[in-house]
């Protein structure tokens, strides 16, 4: 049974691919959810510098999941010296999720990644509760908030690592721009954008322990982003739109819990699985379970 897929120049020997969460904090972490046999293996978020998690940083939400989890921990010079060759070990396509604070700093640690062994590059372009924590952490530090209507930043993102690195390159959207997101997918195209992941996470959003009184995440007021079965709906119908407009391919992420999710995003004209909520919760074992009931499906049709 043939479920590969290709993302630019990558052939992806099946459409798994485990997306930017905790399963890709290390080297060590993303050559052992390679073994499972997924398709591609996603880095945390590597930025110029490593800043700590609030703590508690998961919360459970009914038919969801809440984080506050900032980037990697680890510094982006560990990530190229040894994390990403390290991983690069286990023989699956890497991608290496990573930002910076202007275009040609974000061209930078793409560089840099390739030279490591990556074999894509993921662009986020908005994360719910990052302006908060860091200005927490870092006193004096401002953040100025996204804007959500103007894709003009993350379209320049792209052309400076399009000019920097030959591998191919896709643009992770949040949840937040489901009411224009054929506009960000439009700015990333354009400025060489290979493929699109529909979605990251949707926030800010809250969750209160009504026994304490207090957020269940941490941070200065408990914000944080929303994961899960929550998003689906949301996310499907993105998916839709983006595959009725754009020919490249589409990974979907947002609540895939199990084959029956996947299969109706690959209905709804995507060509990748993006997966992170249910490894979190159950485990790295749900990857091959979850390609053995997809392909189960597909031979059964």
């Amino acid at each position: 049974m043939d479920l590969s897929m290709r993302i630019g120049s990558v052939t992806l020997k099946n459409p798994v691919i485990v997306t930017s969460g905790e399963h890709g904090r290390d080297g060590r972490t993303l050559a052992e959810v390679a073994a499972t046999g997924v398709g591609a293996v996603t880095t945390k978020t590597i930025i110029p510098f490593p800043v700590p998690d609030p703590l508690p940083c998961y919360a459970l939400v009914p038919n969801g999941f809440l984080n506050c989890v900032l980037a990697a921990v680890l510094p982006a010079e560990q990530w190229f010296r040894e994390e990403i060759p390290r991983a690069k070990k286990a023989g699956v396509p890497l991608v290496a999720n990573l930002a910076g604070t202007s275009p040609d700093e974000t061209a930078d640690l793409a560089r840099k990644a390739v030279a490591a062994g990556a074999d894509i590059i993921e662009l986020p372009t908005h994360c719910p509760h990052l302006a908060e924590n860091l200005e927490a952490q870092f006193p004096g530090m401002k953040v100025p908030p996204p804007e959500l209507d103007n894709p003009v930043p993350f379209g320049a993102t792209v052309k400076a690592v399009r000019a920097a690195v030959p591998v191919p390159i896709v643009g992770k959207l949040s949840a937040v721009f489901s009411h224009n997101n054929r506009d960000w997918v439009k700015a990333g195209v354009e400025n060489g954008m290979d493929a699109v992941e529909v979605t990251d996470t949707f926030g800010p959003v809250m969750a209160i322990d009504i026994a304490t009184g207090q957020p269940k995440l941490g941070g200065p007021r408990g914000f944080g982003a929303l994961s899960g079965g929550a998003l689906k709906p949301i996310a499907l119908r993105m998916v839709y739109e983006i595959a009725e407009t754009f020919s490249i391919p589409i990974i979907a992420s947002g609540g895939i819990m199990g084959w029956e999710d996947a299969v109706e995003y690959l209905m709804a004209g995507a060509s990748g699985i993006g997966v992170c909520t249910i490894g979190h919760l159950q485990g790295m074992r749900r990857y091959p379970k979850l390609i053995a009931d997809l392909e189960a499906y597909v031979r059964e049709k």
